[in-house]
């Protein structure tokens, strides 16, 4: 049954470009909060003062609350590519830094800063590189308007 064959319901149209946008919120949130934390992580290296690593930690928790809303919200949208590039994004996301804070727990204190922050960088290249080509992927991607029905 076609929207023409049925004047009496209403429908919703959802165009191509909120698709595409809502495809690339956790990419484009992945970014940004791996790139905050590496600002007070310099001046951590530069200053040798433990305050500023503890200054990175709160956007990635920050981040790892918001994300799961993010992925809620847009995993199950009426397009289902978005549903699909939300759910890889985020297993990106999680497959990555879920580890780190297992490993983190239990490293003592004394090299926790070294160790902590390596994998942090090795994490975070790894995330932004992925989120980028994912982007990339998204924009290229043929995104079509959807039609989702509407109340009254």
């Amino acid at each position: 049954m076609s929207v023409e064959d049925t004047p009496d319901q209403q429908y919703q149209v959802i165009s191509a470009k909120a698709s595409r946008r809502a495809a690339k919120m956790l990419d484009y949130g992945n970014i940004i909060f791996m790139l905050l934390p590496l600002i007070p992580g310099a001046l951590w290296l530069l200053s040798d003062n433990f305050l500023w690593l503890v200054l990175a930690i709160p956007p990635l928790i920050l981040w790892f609350g918001v994300s799961m809303l993010v992925y809620a919200i847009n995993r199950h949208h009426p397009n289902p590519q978005v549903g699909h590039h939300i759910q890889w994004a985020a297993y990106w996301y999680y497959g990555l830094v879920s580890p780190l804070v297992a490993v983190g727990i239990f490293i003592p204190k004394s090299s926790a800063g070294p160790i902590i922050g390596g994998g942090f960088l090795l994490v975070s290249a790894t995330l932004i590189a992925r989120s980028l080509i994912d982007i990339r992927r998204i924009n290229r991607f043929e995104w079509e308007d959807t039609l989702v029905k509407g109340g009254q």
